[in-house]
């Protein structure tokens, strides 16, 4: 089984100390707006993903946070072996709109008021976890 790259866009508005998260129809959770990497650079998904999804346009080039490695996902989800790329961007033209079916919501959320981790993909556990190993919380993050 081979992976599927997946470009997950950590999109944060830094000025408002806030970071957007959509919540999936087909699970109820939440997650970092993104998707599949076809034949083009992660980055570049990122950015493509983003617009088809939330309509935004992503500015500027983003930093790599971490992978999330799903491999032991499968287990769980019975599902694909995805690497989730966690790309954080802080430029962005637009607000979020429903663009496709695919969400039912998107959400700018402070630090402080981050979903559970129960309500949350597995992607977005691993690279919240990434994120708060290396800056020690969210809200620290958000700051910076």
């Amino acid at each position: 089984m081979r992976p599927i790259l997946v470009a997950s866009n950590i999109v944060m508005d830094v000025s408002r100390s806030r970071i957007l998260l959509g919540r999936r129809a087909d699970n109820d959770c939440w997650e970092f707006p993104g998707g599949k990497v076809e034949a083009e650079s992660v980055v570049e998904a990122g950015r493509r993903e983003q617009y088809e999804e939330t309509g935004m346009e992503l500015l500027g080039e983003p930093a790599l946070v971490g992978l999330a490695d799903g491999w032991e996902w499968i287990g769980v989800t019975g599902k694909q072996w995805y690497v989730c790329a966690g790309l954080l961007w802080t430029r962005f033209n637009g607000e979020p709109e429903l663009v496709e079916g695919k969400h039912v919501e998107w959400r700018w959320f402070s630090g402080n008021e981050l979903p559970s981790p129960k309500d949350c993909t597995y992607g977005t556990i691993d690279l919240m976890k990434i994120m708060i190993a290396e800056f020690s919380n969210i809200a620290q993050l958000l700051t910076k």
